[in-house]
């Protein structure tokens, strides 16, 4: 078997531009600049802080070893913004633009309407509470000014 010519170079090259082409793709999903809490709090119908209690991945038809999105039951522990008694259904599409959330873990959540489902930017700030608790501040103050 005949080698390339600095076989090791080439592998290198390749490993690079693997490496810069996977961060091109994973910052390709939030081509938006983020918003300021203040913004995304004014757009959000519910900002919350909630605990994932369920979550139920909904199969695709075309592939039955992976689902095409997955519904979060979440139980609302603190309004910041708008009215919510009872547990929220959040829909997550299994594409770059889904929501991740942990069974139990608080998050603090900037909740959208779609037509028939509610739903949270990935690419805004929304996220696990101990990780936003400067976000979490920020929209608190908003809420004692009457802004959110």
């Amino acid at each position: 078997m005949k080698l390339i010519p600095n076989q090791k170079w080439v592998q290198s090259g390749l490993i690079g531009f693997l490496c810069l082409a996977s961060s091109f793709v994973t910052n390709a999903t939030c081509l938006d600049p983020k918003l300021t809490v203040a913004k995304e709090a004014a757009r959000a119908a519910l900002v919350v802080v909630g605990v994932a209690i369920e979550s139920h991945d909904v199969p695709d038809p075309e592939d039955v070893d992976s689902s095409i999105y997955t519904i979060y039951v979440v139980k609302v522990t603190r309004v910041l913004k708008g009215r919510a008694t009872k547990p929220i259904w959040l829909f997550s599409e299994n594409t770059t633009s889904r929501y991740p959330m942990d069974i139990g873990k608080p998050n603090l959540l900037f909740i959208s309407k779609g037509p028939g489902m509610d739903f949270v930017d990935n690419c805004g700030n929304s996220g696990p509470l101990d990780e936003q608790k400067r976000e979490f501040e920020q929209v608190k103050a908003l809420a004692l000014k009457g802004q959110p």
